[in-house]
C-alpha cells in the first residue's frame, strides 16, 4: 500500500476546495484501519509544508485559491483563531467570525490586522488560513522575566499571544530581578510559529507583590502611556490663570449665580456644576455649567493632538490615567470652589412635565459657592430634622429644588420610554496608597441620579440646538436592538417566570424590555438575566449622523458635559464656541464633515478600550481583595454557562470565579442547547443559571483577575482541598 506524501497528497489535488477527513480518505485509497495514525501523521506533516490545509474535524484540503478577507484577528486561550466581524463581508459565515484552525494561524498573534484565504469547511461552513500579518499588534510587550545566562526569557501576560519571547542580553541581576515584570520591544519576528520571538528590555515595571504592580503591568501591558510627551507638558505650563478683559467680551458674568458641583468625595477634577432658580410660572431655570476647555486646546495643537489619541481619560481603580494633563484636569479647568472659571452654560426653562420650553447656550465666566459629594448631599435630603447643620453657603433651597427637578426628569424620560437598567456595579474601595480595603455593590444614590438627571437632559438639549442650526456634530447613537439577540436568551428569561413571543421577530421596543426588567427587579438573582438582557442590546456609540439613542428614547442626543475626560465633548464645546464667535461657514462644515467620521471611529475604539481595562482592572483588584480568602465558604449565584463548567458570582461580594466541570463528583457534565444549565450525562443532575449553590476559593489569581472555586457537596469537609487545588493549578496551566 503506497502511503507516501506524494501519493496521498494527489488525492487531495485531484479533488481542489474538497474538504477530506482521514476517515474518507482511508475508505478512497483502500487502507487498513490500523493505518490512521500513520495517515494523519503524512497529512500534517503535508499541512506544516504548506502542501495542505488543516480544518475544523481533523478535515484536510489542497486549496485551490479563493476569496481573501481582512481584519483583526482574535485568538482564544485554546489556540483557535477568528477574523473578527468577517460575517459582515461574508455572508455564508455563520456566527459574526470566520473560524480558523490553529493550525492555520502561521505566525500571526492575537490582535493581529491579518489577510485570510477564506476555505469551505465541513457541512457548508466556511473556515479560514493566514496568508500575511499585515500589522503587528505586539511590537511591545509585557511579562515576566526569566534569567537564562546573560539574557533570559519573557512569558507574556497576554496568554493568547502564545509564544514564549527570548531576550539575548539583559541587564545585571542588581538592575533586573529574576521573576520581575518587564516590557519588551520585540526586534525579530521568526518565521516558524514554534519559535520564540526575539526583544530587548525596554521597562522594568517591578517585582510580583509590590504596591501598585497588577494595575500597572495591566495598563503597560494594553499599551496605555503613563506620561504626556514633553512638548504637551510644555504648552499646558504656558497657559494663564487669570480671566481676560478680552475674553469678557464674549461671556456672560455668572459669577454672583449661586453655582455648585457634586462629585465623589475622593475627585480631583470638576467640570460639571449646577445653579437652578424658581421661576413665576412655577417652572425652573436650570443651569448646567461645564467646564470649558476649548478655550484652551485649540485644533491641531499638541495637547489637542494627544487628547484624541487618548480619546478618553481611564479609571483603573486605583490611579487615574487623565486625558489632559493635570495643569488643564486639576487646575485650569477644574470648576474649584471661589475660582473663577471659564465655562460652557446651558441654560434651560422646563415646565412641571419634564419639558424644555426655552433654552439658550453660552460661554460664561462661573465661580462655584461649593464643592459638595454625592454622600453628603444625601445625608442633607435624608435628614430633614438636621438639614440646619450643612454648611450649603445658601443653597439648600437649591438643593431640594434640583431633587424635585431631578425626580420630574426621571419620570418623563420613563413614560417616553427610556430603560432604566439599574445594575448593581462592583465598587473597590481603596486607600490613599492603593491598597484594596473592600469590594461591595455600588449603592446609585438619589444624590447621583441627580447629577445624572440634569446632565442627560443638558446633552439633549444641546443636541438639538446645534441640529436646529446646521452646525457639525458627533451624536451619541444607540441602535435598536436585534430581535434575534432578544430570542437567544429566551430559555434564560422563561426560567425566571418569563414567557417571551413564540414568533421570531418579536417588537423588541423600549416598553417591552422595560416591562422585563421590572419583572426581574427584586427576584433572587435577577441582576444576572438583567446584565443578559443588557447585553442583546447595540453598544452606544459615536457618529456624524443622528440616529436617535434607543435606552435613552431620545430622538437626538450628544455629549457636552465631560470635555475634561471626553474628546468628543471637547469637541463639541468648539464647534460651539466657533459659532458663537462667526467663525462657521460652508468650508468650516466641509471641512468638519470630512474630520468627524475618524473622529468617531477613534473615539468609539479608545472608548471601548478604556472600558475594557477599567473591568480588568476591577477583576484584578477585586482579586487582591479576596487573595487571603482561599479556603473560605461562600454563597453564590451561578451567572454563566460555558462547556467547561460555570461562573459563580458570590453574594457576600460582587466577585466571580470559575467551577470547572471536571471537579464536580459523580458524573461527567455539559451544557443544554441554550446553554442554561449544566446537566450531568448519567445522573441529569443540573445546575441552572440563578441558582444559588454554595462554593469554596480553591486559587484565586491576581495579576489574570480569576478565581478558581470548588463546589461544596452534602457531606464533604469544606478546607481539604489540597488535593483539589492542586488539579485546579494543573487545569489552569492547560487553559
Amino acid at each position: 500500500m503506497d502511503l507516501s506524501p506524494e501519493r496521498l497528497l494527489s488525492e487531495f489535488q485531484s479533488r481542489p476546495g474538497e474538504s477530506i477527513s482521514v476517515y474518507d480518505l482511508i475508505d478512497r485509497i483502500g487502507a487498513a484501519p490500523h493505518h490512521r495514525r500513520m495517515i494523519q501523521q503524512v497529512l500534517l506533516s503535508l499541512v506544516k509544508q504548506g502542501k495542505l490545509v488543516r480544518l475544523k474535524g481533523k478535515r484536510f484540503l489542497y486549496s485551490k485559491g479563493g476569496k481573501h478577507a481582512t481584519g483583526k484577528l482574535h485568538v482564544s486561550r485554546a489556540g483557535a483563531g477568528f477574523l473578527l466581524g468577517a460575517g459582515d463581508r461574508l455572508p455564508s459565515v455563520e456566527s459574526n467570525d470566520l473560524y480558523i484552525h490553529k493550525t492555520n494561524l502561521g505566525t500571526a498573534l492575537d490582535g493581529d490586522t491579518v489577510e485570510v484565504e477564506v476555505l469551505p469547511g465541513p457541512k457548508g461552513k466556511l473556515e479560514g488560513r493566514v496568508l500575511e500579518v499585515l500589522e503587528r499588534a505586539h511590537d511591545h510587550v509585557v511579562g515576566q522575566f526569566k534569567r537564562v545566562g546573560k539574557g533570559g526569557n519573557v512569558t507574556p501576560r497576554n496568554l493568547r499571544i502564545g509564544r514564549w519571547i527570548e531576550v539575548p542580553s539583559a541587564p545585571p541581576p542588581t538592575e533586573l530581578a529574576d521573576g520581575a515584570w518587564v516590557r519588551v520591544h520585540v526586534t525579530r519576528w521568526s518565521d516558524d510559529p514554534c519559535d520564540p520571538l526575539e526583544a530587548e528590555i525596554e521597562e522594568v515595571l517591578g517585582m510580583p507583590g509590590e504596591r501598585g504592580i497588577s494595575v500597572l503591568v495591566l495598563l503597560r501591558d494594553m499599551g496605555v502611556e503613563l506620561e504626556f510627551p514633553p512638548e504637551v507638558l510644555r504648552q499646558a505650563e504656558q497657559f494663564e490663570a487669570s480671566i481676560s478683559d478680552v475674553e469678557m467680551q464674549y461671556r456672560r458674568d455668572l459669577r454672583d449665580l449661586p453655582i455648585c458641583t457634586i462629585d465623589p468625595a475622593t475627585a480631583k477634577d470638576f467640570d460639571d456644576a449646577l445653579s437652578i432658580e424658581k421661576l413665576d410660572s412655577e417652572n425652573w431655570w436650570l443651569g448646567v455649567h461645564i467646564a470649558d476647555v476649548s478655550q484652551y486646546v485649540k485644533n491641531a495643537k499638541p495637547i489637542d493632538q494627544e487628547a484624541l489619541a487618548r480619546g478618553t481619560s481611564i479609571y483603573p481603580v486605583d490611579r487615574v490615567v487623565p486625558m489632559l494633563p493635570e495643569r488643564l484636569s486639576n487646575d485650569l479647568c477644574s470648576l474649584r470652589p471661589d475660582e473663577d472659571r471659564y465655562a460652557m452654560t446651558c441654560f434651560m426653562e422646563i415646565d412641571r412635565r419634564g419639558q424644555v420650553v426655552r433654552h439658550e447656550v453660552c460661554e460664561s465666566v462661573i465661580r462655584s459657592r461649593n464643592r459638595l459629594s454625592y454622600q453628603e448631599v444625601q445625608e442633607y435630603f435624608d435628614s430633614p430634622d438636621r438639614r440646619a447643620e450643612f454648611p450649603f453657603h445658601g443653597m439648600e433651597n437649591e438643593l431640594l429644588e434640583l431633587r424635585q427637578l431631578a425626580r420630574t426628569l426621571t419620570r418623563m424620560r420613563m413614560e417616553r420610554g427610556a430603560l432604566d437598567l439599574d445594575l448593581p456595579e462592583t465598587k473597590v474601595v481603596c486607600n490613599e496608597e492603593g491598597d484594596v480595603l473592600d469590594v461591595k455593590r455600588h449603592e446609585r444614590l438619589e444624590s447621583h441620579r441627580l447629577v445624572e438627571e440634569c446632565m442627560l437632559i443638558a446633552n439633549e438639549t444641546v443636541a438639538e440646538h446645534m441640529k436646529r442650526k446646521g452646525l457639525p456634530l458627533l451624536y451619541r447613537i444607540h441602535d435598536q436592538p436585534d430581535p434575534n439577540a432578544l430570542m437567544r436568551i429566551a430559555p434564560t428569561l422563561e426560567m425566571y417566570g418569563i414567557k417571551m413571543p413564540k414568533k421570531k421577530n418579536i417588537e423588541a421596543d423600549s416598553a417591552f424590555y422595560q416591562s422585563i426588567i421590572e419583572r426581574l427587579h427584586g427576584k433572587d438573582g435577577g441582576h444576572i438575566p438583567q446584565r443578559m438582557l443588557l447585553s442583546t442590546l447595540m453598544r452606544a456609540e459615536y457618529s456624524p449622523e443622528n440616529k436617535g439613542h434607543f435606552g435613552l428614547a431620545s430622538k437626538c442626543y450628544c455629549h457636552f458635559t465631560s470635555p475634561i475626560r471626553r474628546y468628543p465633548d471637547l469637541l463639541t464645546h468648539r464647534v460651539l464656541k466657533d459659532s458663537f464667535r462667526g467663525k462657521i461657514d460652508e468650508a468650516y462644515k466641509e471641512e468638519a464633515k470630512n474630520s468627524l467620521s475618524e473622529i468617531a471611529s477613534q473615539s468609539n475604539d479608545t472608548g471601548r478600550e478604556a472600558e475594557r481595562i477599567e473591568r480588568q482592572a476591577v477583576d484584578i483588584k477585586s482579586m487582591e481583595f479576596m487573595a487571603d480568602q482561599v479556603g473560605g465558604v461562600f454563597d453564590g449565584w451561578i451567572s454563566n454557562i460555558s462547556r467547561r463548567g460555570f461562573h459563580v458570582e458570590l453574594v457576600e461580594v460582587p466577585v466571580e470565579g470559575f467551577v470547572s466541570s471536571r471537579y464536580i463528583q459523580g458524573d461527567s457534565y455539559g451544557p443544554d442547547e441554550n446553554f442554561t444549565r449544566l446537566v450531568g450525562r448519567y445522573t441529569r443532575r443540573a445546575f441552572r443559571l440563578g441558582q444559588r449553590i454554595k462554593v469554596q476559593i480553591a486559587q484565586v489569581s491576581v495579576v489574570e483577575g480569576e478565581m478558581d472555586l470548588m463546589l461544596v457537596e452534602k457531606g464533604t469537609r469544606p478546607g481539604d482541598t489540597k488535593k483539589s487545588r492542586a488539579r485546579h493549578k494543573k487545569e489552569k496551566s492547560r487553559r
